[in-house]
């Protein structure tokens, strides 16, 4: 099941009473109302809101990651809707997903065990994707940024490039965006790039 993105929260009209406790007869006010309802609202403007919608989200993205088989998969459409209508920090974990579940076929002396070997491909077309996605780049570099997973500690950026044959426009672009990002290591190592 994709859950569609929420943009809008109930409250009952100001002219409504809330009745609650039938039998003790109390009655709030449409102010009393109001507030309760903002309160119990699932928005996604409010951090809670938005916070477990993402986590929601993003648990369905792992599970689908886990049970994909192909890019022809009904499940692929599911999670490329999941992405896409999600924003950024969905996307940043679940391309942080793919390069962790993918870094023994990456970064050699890597052990860890391929959960799903289509990730790696759905990685692959997600690193191809910079050369004529003007935004893929920053998307990408963001989420290397943010990475937490072991192999994030210190990345081999200069590996990573290599082993996706990276052409000389991918490689600029991701590390323009990389040199601009937060973590210092990393931004030392996207002007590197640029300067060799």
């Amino acid at each position: 099941m994709v859950l569609p993105p929420r943009t809008a929260a109930f409250s009952p009209s100001p002219a409504q009473a809330l009745q609650t406790g039938s039998s003790t007869g109390h009655t709030h006010t449409s102010s009393q109302a109001a507030a309760l309802s903002a309160a119990a609202s699932p928005s996604t403007g409010s951090p809670t809101g938005s916070s477990s919608l993402t986590n929601i989200v993003v648990t369905q993205v792992y599970v689908l990651l886990g049970s994909i088989k192909d890019e022809n998969d009904p499940k692929f459409k599911q999670l490329r809707k999941l992405i896409d209508d999600h924003g950024m920090e969905v996307f940043s974990r679940y391309f942080t997903r793919l390069v962790a579940g993918s870094a023994s076929q990456i970064f050699p002396g890597h052990n860890r065990q391929v959960a799903n070997p289509t990730n790696y491909q759905l990685l692959k077309a997600e690193i191809h994707k910079i050369s004529h996605d003007a935004d893929q780049a920053r998307k990408v570099a963001e989420a290397l940024d943010t990475g937490t997973e072991d192999v994030f500690r210190d990345f081999d950026l200069s590996t990573f490039m290599e082993h996706f044959k990276m052409d000389a426009l991918e490689k600029t672009l991701l590390a323009l965006h990389i040199k601009s990002g937060t973590r210092s290591d990393l931004k030392t190592k996207g002007r590197r790039m640029l300067t060799a």
